[in-house]
């Protein structure tokens, strides 16, 4: 965003304007020494004079320009932001505000072009999963300026889409929201999906009382957003035992590092006090998920991955050692799936089997 520049009213033309002629005319009298040093005196102080009333007002037009300015500069400076007085406030909120709260700032809208302008750092993440816009906002509790607390609206086009960027920014440490099926909360933000839109919504302090105004502001705009009911069923694939709570995420592109591997599912687990990765992903056809299974197979032996023997019951699968960790992966039905950084072949092995047996029971099923 390029700053806004604020000239002040009074220019340095206008400063010769406000002189008296008489005093610029006396230069072409022709008085005594006397009367020069007295004329020049006069003249000295009238123009000290003439510029303090020009640095006065530029003060007060720099002291009292567009509160939008005012705004942009301390955002800019990660400052805070003063209260909009009625004559500017906002003319557009993003929810239908309830009595208590009151918006600081107009609602910003970003784009494909520029979301790295208001998120630099995050954007590909977004880009990569479908984003089409963000809208955000800044808001206060009424009549006052500390806290306040700001909502980001992502537009992500499918539901699946936001659910990727919420599940893989997970915060740790996190407690769930009893808004909609897929939120949580931390100390100072809420974060929540609903139908294609990822909403977060982050507090400038960690109070009880921002907290509430965040909630007042998540039901209203979900209150206000109609959407259909969508959950996502790969969680049901995961095998129940050693699973950590809330940890099924959605990598919507270039998983692990392979630009093919898209939709993948991973959730962890914890055994015998080491964390590993499962994922899954369901393919098109049979025939891709193997074809896809051998590709990621080939790529971790490219980069300096070890074939080993798999004492598993599972046709096809391959177990690598890459980066003093193991790596199984394998194809059933239309579902590519594997273990990842587990410490021990045989806790792989454990895992893996497990969810070969959940996979194939549900292939088998729905006759995939």
């Amino acid at each position: 965003m390029t700053p806004i520049r604020v000239s002040p009213n009074i220019s340095s033309v206008a400063i010769v304007k406000i002189i008296p002629k008489k005093l610029l005319q006396s230069a072409h009298v022709h008085p005594t020494v006397e009367q020069v040093t007295r004329s020049q005196t006069g003249l000295s102080l009238t123009f000290l004079a003439l510029l303090a009333i020009v640095a006065a007002g530029v003060l007060y037009t720099q002291s009292d320009f567009n509160p939008a300015v005012v705004q942009w500069q301390q955002l800019a400076a990660g400052g805070s932001q003063e209260p909009v007085s009625k004559q500017t406030a906002p003319e557009r909120t993003l929810v239908p505000l309830p009595d208590q709260l009151v918006g600081l700032t107009p609602v910003e809208s970003f784009d494909a072009q520029n979301l790295s302008d208001k998120i630099n750092g995050k954007a590909e993440l977004y880009l990569s999963s479908g984003f089409k816009r963000l809208e955000s906002q800044r808001f206060s509790r009424r009549g006052q300026s500390q806290p306040w607390l700001e909502m980001f609206a992502y537009d992500m086009d499918k539901f699946e889409n936001a659910y990727s960027v919420f599940s893989v920014q997970r915060r740790e440490n996190a407690a769930s929201a009893d808004l909609v099926e897929y939120a949580y909360q931390t100390d100072n933000a809420l974060f929540l999906v609903h139908g294609p839109y990822y909403l977060e919504i982050i507090a400038s302090e960690p109070t009880a009382e921002m907290r509430q105004a965040g909630e007042l502001l998540a039901r209203s705009f979900i209150s206000q957003t109609r959407v259909a009911r969508e959950t996502i069923s790969e969680n049901r694939l995961f095998p129940e035992e050693n699973l950590v709570a809330d940890s099924v995420a959605r990598i919507p592109a270039n998983a692990f590092g392979l630009e093919r591997l898209d939709k993948v599912f991973t959730a962890v687990y914890l055994i015998e006090g080491r964390e590993m990765t499962a994922f899954l992903s369901r393919r098109e056809s049979a025939a891709e998920a193997s074809e896809l299974a051998e590709a990621y197979r080939q790529f971790l032996i490219q980069f300096g991955g070890e074939a080993r023997k798999a004492e598993l019951s599972i046709e096809n699968a391959a177990l690598i050692n890459i980066l003093d960790s193991y790596e199984i992966v394998f194809a059933v039905g239309p579902y590519l799936a594997g273990v990842r950084e587990a410490a021990q072949p045989q806790q792989a092995e454990t895992l893996a089997l497990k969810l070969y047996q959940r996979l194939k029971t549900v292939s088998d099923e729905s006759g995939s």
